[in-house]
């Protein structure tokens, strides 16, 4: 096994994509915000990000293994739909912000999934035994 292949978590973290696109457009909305990015630039970051979920949500992103991890895969995609510009979408922000805040929204859908599906299977209980 290759040291790349190794490394690469792309099968594993692609449960985090839709984390990470929430998770970038609130960051660029903040950047814009503050000031720290130019406004346009934070549009079409967002506006690329909302592709890239639509892309992804109706199994059309392509995926690179050689880029090693969904993160990589959606910077390269927004990057080369709207310019070397959007390069700031990760300003201010630490790899290890953007992966912990991914897995929290990620953790915190599932928990709300799994809560939802208990509460339906106790009501279905109820009516049976009711």
């Amino acid at each position: 096994m290759s040291l790349k292949k190794f490394t690469q978590s792309l099968n594993i973290d692609k449960r985090l994509f839709e984390a990470d696109i929430w998770n970038t457009t609130a960051h660029n909305l903040m950047l814009a915000k503050q000031g720290i990015t130019e406004k346009d630039v934070a549009v079409e970051i967002i506006k690329n990000l909302n592709d890239a979920l639509e892309d992804f949500k109706e199994g059309k992103f392509k995926f690179h293994q050689e880029l090693e991890d969904v993160h990589m895969n959606i910077e390269s995609y927004i990057i080369s739909k709207g310019g070397e510009k959007c390069g700031a979408m990760h300003t201010a922000r630490s790899r290890n912000d953007q992966v912990v805040t991914d897995t929290r929204i990620l953790t915190r859908e599932i928990i709300l999934n799994t809560m939802e599906n208990l509460l339906n299977l106790c009501n279905s209980l109820t009516r049976i035994f009711a």
